[in-house]
Parts: structure tokens; C-alpha cells; sequence
């Protein structure tokens, strides 16, 4: 809910950029609450200051007690975050609260600071009808929210820029009801629930916005004490198949809600801003710099002796087109790339449909074997062709491997003992799910003195889920290669339009907090496509990155052959309606292979491994 004209929707305060600099109030009285603001939502209040912080918000919170760690998050973060003492069930304490009306406050959050068990350790609990935990868990949620409101409402009203105020209720005090909690807990958030509603009213034509979210069931500590414990392992499968999506809320998804209240339709990009006619080539400066901002950051980190800047990024309409334009850079046609197996199928027809370059597998293990690699190289030279380059996928497609750092030293040391090129295919690395994975950049590893010759394509089809964008890289410090992108994508370069929506993406201050769900939930997927293969006696290998699979089918073939394995592809993919690729598509040396997607919602790899269950030796 919202104060608004008529006619306008909640829709239109869906924005890209945060409002830096503007400074937020977060009220949650409790130290239970202060105690987890130093994670990132660790604790609801359900927005840490971290996150905030790393949006470029002054931002204030208020604690009860614990004033030694509030002391400790202001040190850590001097002149960016102010703690200041408030219990808000006090309304002497809230009078004289002068912080509340001495700043120009962008957003208030106010958090429903009691619950079911924490209320235990703010009431007096001697009265047998628990009447002080009633009192406490009204005044507190309730009443305290709106004797702030009412503290700070003259300035609210006297600012000549919006405010926005965001209330923390529950369902569970409307829609549904939480097994053990105390009744007037549920009140309360019911009533905090109104009040938002009623200041929306209130304020429909003032400079004031108001908003309520209505959470369900959130995977917390103080939810954990309040009702999860008390379960039984069958009561707490019950729960979370009664959820909406069959789980509890990650604290993280109020986090992002929280993140798109606090700004305003104002803040959506305004494409007047932008320059939409034509650009270079190889993609306008300000998009390129803002890739290699992003890539400086999340990849090779703000101490690499790597240092990427616009020229060296050149962009293209997908990563197809990065590794087509490539190998017509670096080869002639009937030129060889060295590819090791298993190998992205369409390596193949990239380098091959126009720039007319030769890929020839190497069968190798995770390893990258430099013996694999030298009797390939003998056996095509021998031949009488010449071999150009190295192309490999890092992380891995289709296995999900990260490749150990010595396993990519293999292949550099391979490519420089025969003055080869060095194509790295990194359009997986920000889908890294495996903590024990170390992934690295190819242009990391390489030295100095060869960095010009190693060239890493990547996209945001893959890393980003944006594949209708039709947006690929490459990075190189070759700066004819860059050049030679900008001649050669004359028919194949990127929009100006998605080169302004992309480089507002790179900018976003929620981008780390969404990427970070992602790979949650890849994990999640993962983990149950491997549970449902090894339920069916279907061996896997080991993925730590990317959207894919690969499992052994071969005990449900009669015959160790690839036409046995097309039969039973034809199968799998006819007669249980689902999407598998044959590991002879990838360069798998022995039949029985299939390479699975599981980047889809938990209920539809859950269904496909139902199915794939039902499947016949």
C-alpha cells in the first residue's frame, strides 16, 4: 500500500539507481535486533545497515540497550552510520528523541520490534495471564511506530522533497496465523498494518509515501527461537510445505523489497539521458568502462596487477559472435583451435560457420593434462595444418567444473611453449556455488609479458539470466583486437538502447545482493538434481558453477554405443517430455553421457527428477 494521486500504482516506484547520499532511519528498538545489524540481515530488522551502507546511504539505527556494539558499528563505518538509544515503547523516551526531527529523512523503516519470544525478555514476566507481554508487544509494534509518526510528522510535512515510510508487519497479522505465537503479537502487526494504511490515506496529496510489507514465515533466528524449535521435524515439514514456495523467505529477499520502496519513480532511468543514436562498434566508452568497473570488482579485485579499463573491452551481439570474431582475428580458415573435452558443443560451429577454423578436441580430464594437449598438437601438425590457439571454458560447460589454478597453468604453459593464442570462454564465473571452488581468471594467471595474447569472452546470457539481451565481451590487452572487434561487428554490434539498461544494471547497488540469490539458488537446484540422479543410481560429475550437469545414463543402455545413446536420448526426451543433450554433442569419449539443466524453480527439477524416477532399464 501506498499514498499516491489516483490513478498511480505501486509499479512506478520500481527504479535502477539508489539515491546516494540520502539518509535513513531504521527504528528497532530491541538489542536482539542491533545484536544481528552488523550481517547482512542477519536479524530482523530486516534490512542490515550493511546493505544500505554499500548504497550509498547515511543511514541511522536505534538500539535499547547494547550500547558497546553500537559504539562498534559507528567506528566501523565513522561519519556513515549513526546509532542513537530509543525504546520505542517508552513515550517519554520518544518525546525527547530530538534525532527524530533534526535531519532531512529520505526513508524510515519502521521494524515491528517485538515477537513471541523476544517480547520474554522485555516484559516482566510474573504475571500468570502474561498480561505485560500483551502490553509490551502492543505498545512496542503498535503504539510505538505511531507515537514517532506523530513526533515527526511537522518536519515530514514541512520537507519540500518525498519521504518514504515503511512499516513491517506480518502476515500474520492479517492472511494467515503462526502456530504458537503469542495472540497479541498477531494483533499488533495487525494494527501496525492499519496504520500504514491509514497515513497512506492520510497523506495521499503530501510529499509522503507510505508502504507496508506483509511477509510471511522468514528463516531468522527469532523466528527460529519463537516457534521453529518447538517443533517436531514432521510439524516443521508440514510448515514449510504450507509456505508459499515451499520455504521459508530468505531475510536477503526483504532486504531487495526494502531496497525498491526506498526509491522513488524520480530515480527510474530516464532514457532522455542517454545517448540512443548510433555508437562505436565495439560499444559506446560509457558502457565499456562500466564493465570494467564490474569486472575490476567482482573478478580481478581493486589489488590485481590486472587493471582493466574501457579499451580493453569490446562488446557484440552475444558471446557467439566474441568467439567468431576471434578466430577471424587470430586464424585463417583450415587453422585448428584446441579445444579439451568435454567441450561447449557450439565451440564448434563459432569458430567454424564463417571464420572457417578447425576445432579438434582434446580429451583431458579436470587436470588439463599438458601430455593431452602436446600429442594433439603433434598429431594435427603432423597433418600438415597449423594449430592457432587454445579455446577452453572456465568454469567448465558442460561439466561445472572450476578449474584448479595448476590445471589452467597446464594450458599456458602449453600455449606458450608453441606461441599459441589463448581463448578463455568465462561466461560462468559469477555462477560460482561451490565454497570450496577457487575460480580465477585465465588473465590473472598468465604473465605479463603474454597477457597481450590471451583474449576472455563473456556475456550476460549466462552470469546475468539476460540471454534475450543478445550482449557478449571479450577482454584483451591486444589493443588490434579491440580495434579489429570494432571493424568487424559493424552487422552484430549491441543496441544503444540495451547498452544504456546494461550499464544502469552494472550500476546498481542491488546487483551484488541479486547475484548472490542466484547462486543460492543454483545451489539449491543442484543439490537436488544430484539427490534425485543418485536416488535413481545415475552417477554425476562434480559441478560447482554454471546451469548444468553431466550424468551417466549407460546402465539404461543395452549397448555401449553413441546410436544406443541417441535411442535412449530419443527416450528421455519423447516419452518424458524432458530437454536433455547427448554427451557426443560435447566431445564425451564414451556413450551414456547426458548434460541436464537445472537452473529452473525447485518445483520443475523436483518434477524432472519424478519422472526420470520412472525410467526403465
Amino acid at each position: 500500500m501506498r499514498s499516491s494521486a489516483a490513478g498511480s500504482t505501486f509499479s512506478e516506484y520500481y527504479g535502477v539507481n539508489g539515491n546516494i547520499g540520502r539518509a535513513i532511519m531504521i527504528i528497532a528498538s530491541l538489542a536482539t535486533v542491533l545484536l544481528g545489524l552488523n550481517k547482512l540481515v542477519q536479524i530482523i530488522g530486516y534490512i542490515s545497515p550493511v546493505l544500505l551502507l554499500e548504497q550509498g546511504y547515511e543511514v541511522h539505527i536505534t538500539y535499547r540497550r547494547s550500547a558497546g556494539k553500537a559504539e562498534e558499528l559507528m567506528a566501523a563505518n565513522p561519519g556513515r552510520l549513526f546509532a542513537h538509544k530509543l525504546d520505542q515503547g517508552k513515550i517519554e523516551e520518544i518525546e525527547n528523541a530530538d534525532f527524530l526531527v533534526e535531519n532531512e529523512w529520505y526513508g524510515v523503516i519502521f521494524n515491528a520490534a517485538l515477537g513471541s519470544g523476544t517480547v520474554k525478555e522485555y516484559a516482566d514476566q510474573g504475571d500468570p495471564l502474561k498480561a505485560a507481554n500483551d502490553v509490551a508487544l502492543m505498545t512496542v509494534n503498535a503504539l510505538g511506530p505511531l507515537w514517532i509518526y506523530k513526533k515527526m510528522e511537522p518536519v515530514l510535512q514541512a520537507k519540500t522533497e518525498k519521504t518514504k515510510l515503511i512499516f513491517i508487519s506480518s502476515v500474520g497479522g492479517g492472511i494467515a496465523c503462526f502456530p504458537k505465537f503469542t495472540l497479541s503479537d498477531g494483533m499488533s502487526k495487525c494494527a501496525v498494518a492499519y496504520l500504514a494504511k491509514q497515513l497512506a490515506a492520510e497523506n495521499t496529496h503530501t510529499l509522503i509515501d507510505v508502504f507496508c510489507i506483509s511477509p510471511g514465515a522468514i528463516e531468522t533466528p527469532m523466528f527460529y527461537s519463537s516457534t521453529l524449535k518447538n517443533m517436531s521435524p514432521e510439524e516443521r515439514k508440514a510448515f514449510d510445505a504450507a509456505q508459499a514456495k515451499k520455504r521459508l523467505i530468505q531475510p536477503s529477499e526483504i532486504a531487495f523489497w526494502l531496497g525498491d520502496l526506498l526509491r522513488k519513480a524520480a530515480d527510474r532511468m530516464d532514457l532522455t539521458g542517454y545517448n540512443l543514436h548510433y555508437n562505436k562498434f565495439e560499444g559506446s566508452d560509457e558502457f565499456r568502462s562500466a564493465i570494467a568497473a564490474h569486472w575490476q570488482k567482482v573478478i580481478f579485485g581493486a589489488d590485481s596487477d590486472v587493471v582493466l579499463t574501457k579499451d580493453n573491452v569490446a562488446t557484440c551481439a552475444g558471446c557467439t559472435v566474441a568467439l567468431e570474431t576471434l578466430a577471424t582475428l587470430l586464424a585463417e580458415p583450415g587453422d585448428v583451435f584446441l579445444i579439451p573435452a568435454p567441450y561447449y558443443s557450439s565451440f564448434v560451429d563459432d569458430i567454424n560457420e564463417r571464420a572457417g577454423v578447425i576445432a579438434v578436441g582434446v580429451p583431458c580430464d579436470e587436470t588439463l593434462d599438458r601430455n593431452a594437449f602436446e600429442a594433439a598438437y603433434e598429431r594435427v601438425t603432423a597433418e600438415g595444418r597449423r594449430v592457432r590457439a587454445v579455446l577452453f571454458s572456465s568454469p567448465n560447460n558442460p561439466i561445472g567444473i572450476v578449474y584448479k589454478e595448476d590445471a589452467v597453468r597446464h594450458v599456458i604453459d602449453f600455449a606458450m611453449a608453441h606461441d599459441l593464442e589463448i581463448i578463455s570462454d568465462e561466461i560462468y564465473a559469477q555462477t560460482v556455488f561451490d565454497p570450496e571452488a577457487h575460480y580465477v581468471s585465465t588473465l590473472k594467471l598468465v604473465p605479463a609479458g603474454y597477457r597481450h595474447r590471451v583474449h576472455v569472452t563473456s556475456s550476460f546470457a549466462k552470469d546475468f539470466v539476460l540471454s534475450g539481451f543478445r550482449t557478449g565481451m571479450c577482454f584483451s590487452f591486444n589493443p588490434a583486437i579491440i580495434q579489429g572487434f570494432g571493424s568487424i561487428t559493424y552487422y552484430s554490434c549491441v543496441s544503444s538502447h540495451t547498452q544504456s539498461l546494461l550499464r544502469a544494471l552494472l550500476q546498481s547497488p542491488e546487483l551484488e545482493g541479486v547475484m548472490d540469490l542466484s547462486r543460492q539458488r543454483l545451489k539449491t537446484a543442484y543439490e537436488i538434481m544430484t539427490k534425485g540422479l543418485a536416488d535413481i543410481g545415475v552417477p554425476t560429475m562434480k559441478a560447482q558453477a554454471g546451469i548444468f550437469i553431466m550424468a551417466d545414463f549407460s546402465a539404461y543402455m543395452d549397448k555401449q554405443e553413441f546410436a544406443e545413446e541417441h535411442v535412449l536420448w530419443q527416450k528421455i526426451y519423447n516419452d518424458l517430455m524432458i530437454n536433455v543433450s547427448p554427451g557426443q554433442l560435447f566431445g564425451c569419449d564414451r556413450p551414456g553421457w547426458f548434460r541436464m539443466c537445472y537452473a529452473f524453480e525447485e518445483d520443475t527439477v523436483k518434477e524432472a527428477c519424478r519422472r526420470l524416477a520412472t525410467l526403465k532399464k
